[in-house]
């Protein structure tokens, strides 16, 4: 206890105490939620989805990059709002800013412009998901 009259306790410490009555009264501060394994984790979830992002435009394969830009913006913007929801946010810029070149790079490999992309669905299907949370 502190001059002022405040706990000082860890994360991850307990702290228990007898009131007058001989009622026990007990206090337990919680760990910080987010492990460090779970960021390493996601981190590298971010890093395959770029990688293969980049691999199937190399390869020339235009409707392969449409699905995979679209299914990995989608699972990784999921495990980014479930649990590093400040990174949601800045992830939920990223593909406002590269669908629009990312659908012009799909189309030319693909040999024809498509009316309808789930590339340009891409940032309003990640940035709605922020507002569906329910657990």
């Amino acid at each position: 206890m502190s001059r002022d009259g405040a706990l000082n306790l860890a994360p991850g410490e307990s702290l228990t105490q007898s009131g007058r009555a001989g009622a026990t009264v007990r206090c337990h501060i919680p760990a910080p939620s987010a492990p460090l394994a779970i960021s390493r984790w996601i981190r590298r979830t971010i890093g395959l989805y770029g990688i293969a992002c980049v691999a199937l435009a190399l390869a020339h394969q235009g409707r392969r990059l449409e699905l995979v830009f679209f299914a990995g913006a989608v699972v990784v913007a999921f495990l980014l709002l479930r649990h590093l929801f400040a990174r949601y946010l800045s992830f939920v810029v990223w593909p406002f800013m590269l669908a629009p070149e990312v659908r012009r790079v799909a189309d030319f490999y693909s040999g024809a412009f498509s009316g309808q992309s789930l590339i340009m669905v891409t940032p309003l299907l990640v940035s709605v998901m922020c507002r569906c949370r329910c657990w």
